[in-house]
């Protein structure tokens, strides 16, 4: 038994401990002991720093009243306000879709709120005998329909699985059963790691568009002057560049004026009284025409946007399938918390009868204290579930989140009544699993785009190979009234053209970007063999686990029916005199146990189902999503081809304009 002590000081958990050890202590003479006015909470702490009076904390709220120092900023009473400042109130989340759900209509808050008054799993007020004058009789809350008093006949045998609820010990429901689909609409609508990963799309669209920006209109000013010397003179020029994506081209066009004395040597640089229009190109011939460090970022910076999308929807599948798992672990350690809770209660009304009968003289004093060591048995198994129905509520708040994010601990009272059907799995469906698998689990699409991305830098490591030779094209058209100073050499219209060649001799560079290019294929053409080895042996795996957890329920199906049949037959020697109620606890306790298997497995079972929904990649994308493309999500070889980046010929990410 676990003693919250938080709110109870030395003298109260004494004297605790001594009622508990001895039942009749409060009636006979024990002083009564005054408890805190506190109910008990849902939190280790005597106090929920969510639901409690006072002004706003940066971190929950101040409770009422006289309160221990604390560091967290906010204010708190008899202080000034802290650095931090207070928490403002928080706004209205609107949860009306999901990132993977357009249009989900789902309420602010998917989950029933938080009990401030109990734990989601209270231990029955009889799982030790306190009197009910007994100030500590209100720590634990009587179980329905516990009898009081002489009972001379047989209590009736443990009910059977289908008509047993867990309401009969962990309390009526609040709201309906909490069904898993719930708890996956909080999941994606909530939950940190999914958020977080979400940003990936954000970050990758913002790389794309400063990829983008190197095709971005530049506008360029110039002005040069001379004011000393003989030579007075000036020259101004304006004009715009427009690197493409053609051929890596790029255009220019401007204007320009001068003014002023040029000497002969610099007079192609003087314009005419109303200045001069330019324009021109520059076209590379070998070098950077198929692929240039722009369009080799940029073709990057494209397929790390689609990357992005793989690591959502791997991220997706993780949780689902852990959100899953918790949530059958959580209905799994209700319904055992409820079969020894009854189990218990059918013991104490037990006993209570044979202690009446040993008090008659009818029962061996041995008897009653072999049976009070079975019931002490019960309670500890009680105990152990109630522990573990705790951590299972505390593990799955982490996934039923409430609207604003928050976990919430699960109302025990939602806990479904029956396991959903479990059916058979297919071993004739193998192939076809690998099928689907190898279509939608996202490593195998983000290994090929990651292949693709080698393939751009391999291409951009062979076009510094080639040496490199541009075509430079300038024009320049004058106007305006001529100067008395311009020379006779000068003309009116220039066109200018130029053939720039340039090529390192040993181009040890460009030979060991190639290298490292092809390493790097070869690395990634053996990841994704494994990767295609690792989807087949996860699906051949999450496969014979179902299968092997579907054998199982199916064999605790038929022990629970074997015990029950049993305990009855026992009960039936009982009232008949042919056995004793010991030999009956004995068959009572082997169906409890059989249920609790029974219990194991299905949740076993439902967890496997969501091991094999993950293998399978069912959970990448919504049912109504379209299945990716099998260019696009499955090589057709084990292993992603170095398919090339987008060349010249493909659907460009951005105009060739910027």
């Amino acid at each position: 038994m676990r003693l919250r002590t938080s709110t109870l000081g030395p003298p109260t958990t004494l004297a605790l401990a001594l009622a508990l050890a001895a039942p009749g202590a409060a009636a006979q003479g024990m002083p009564s002991i005054s408890l805190p006015s506190e109910p008990r909470t849902s939190l280790p702490f005597g106090t929920q720093p969510d639901l409690l009076p006072g002004p706003p904390r940066a971190m929950g709220e101040v409770p009422a009243g006289d309160s221990p120092p604390s560091t967290l900023p906010g204010r708190v009473f008899g202080q000034p306000p802290r650095a931090m400042g207070e928490s403002p109130e928080i706004p209205p989340v609107d949860s009306t879709s999901g990132p993977f759900a357009p249009g989900l209509d789902r309420a602010p808050s998917a989950l029933p709120p938080r009990s401030s008054t109990g734990s989601p799993f209270s231990p029955p007020e009889s799982l030790f005998p306190v009197p009910s004058g007994s100030p500590f009789y209100r720590l634990f809350p009587r179980l329905p329909g516990a009898a009081e008093g002489r009972s001379d006949e047989l209590p009736p045998a443990l009910p059977d699985a289908e008509s047993r609820t867990p309401a009969a010990v962990l309390g009526a429901a609040t709201g309906p059963p909490l069904g898993l689909g719930e708890v996956l609409r909080s999941v994606e609508g909530t939950h940190p790691l999914l958020l977080s990963t979400l940003q990936e799309r954000g970050i990758a669209a913002g790389d794309l568009l400063s990829a983008q920006g190197a095709f971005d209109l530049n506008l360029n000013m110039d002005s040069r002057n001379y004011p000393l010397g003989y030579y007075n003179r000036g020259v101004h020029d304006v004009f715009f560049e427009q690197p493409t994506a053609w051929a890596g081209a790029k255009f220019f066009a401007g204007y320009r004026v001068a003014q002023g004395n040029f000497p002969t040597y610099y007079n192609y640089l003087n314009t005419r009284g109303g200045g001069a229009f330019v324009g021109g190109m520059e076209l590379p011939l070998l070098k950077n025409r198929e692929i240039d460090a722009r369009r080799a970022k940029l073709y990057q910076a494209e397929i790390e946007r689609r990357k992005a999308e793989p690591t959502v929807l791997k991220q997706r599948i993780t949780l689902f399938k852990d959100a899953s798992k918790s949530y059958w672990a959580w209905v799994a350690a209700g319904k055992t918390f409820a079969l020894y809770g009854e189990l218990v209660r059918v013991a104490e009304l037990r006993n209570e009868g044979l202690e009446n009968q040993a008090r008659a003289g009818l029962v061996r004093t041995i008897d009653l204290a072999d049976f009070r060591r079975i019931l002490l048995s019960r309670q500890q198994q009680l105990i152990a579930a109630q522990r573990r129905a705790e951590q299972a509520s505390i593990e799955l708040s982490l996934y039923a989140r409430d609207g604003y994010g928050m976990p919430r601990l699960p109302d025990a009272g939602r806990l479904p009544r029956t396991f959903p059907p479990t059916p058979a799995p297919d071993p004739d469906r193998l192939d076809r699993d690998l099928e689907v698998a190898l279509r939608l689990r996202p490593e195998i699409y983000s290994l090929r785009l990651q292949a693709r991305k080698a393939a751009v830098e391999r291409r951009y490591a062979q076009n510094q190979l080639l040496p490199s030779m541009n075509l430079y094209v300038y024009t320049e058209q004058n106007f305006g009234p001529r100067a008395v100073d311009l020379l006779g050499d000068f003309r009116p219209f220039i066109m200018e053209a130029s053939l720039l060649f340039d090529v390192p001799i040993q181009r040890r560079y460009a030979k060991g970007r190639v290298i490292a290019a092809d390493s790097t294929i070869r690395q990634i053409d053996a990841l994704a063999r494994f990767a295609v080895d690792r989807v087949r042996a996860d699906v051949q795996d999450a496969t014979s686990a179902l299968t092997t957890a579907y054998e199982q329920v199916v064999r605790y199906r038929e022990n629970v029916e074997l015990a029950r049949r049993l305990e009855a037959a026992e009960a039936a020697l009982v009232r008949e005199g042919g056995s004793t109620v010991l030999f009956l606890n004995l068959r009572e306790q082997a169906a409890a146990d059989a249920e609790v298997l029974r219990v194991d497995a299905e949740a076993k079972y439902f967890a496997a189902l969501a091991e094999y929904h993950a293998a399978l990649g069912l959970d990448a994308v919504p049912a109504d999503a379209p299945v990716p493309d099998e260019s696009e999500a499955a090589p057709s070889r084990p292993g992603p081809s170095p398919a090339p980046g987008p060349g010249p010929g493909d659907p460009a990410p951005i105009s060739s304009g910027g």
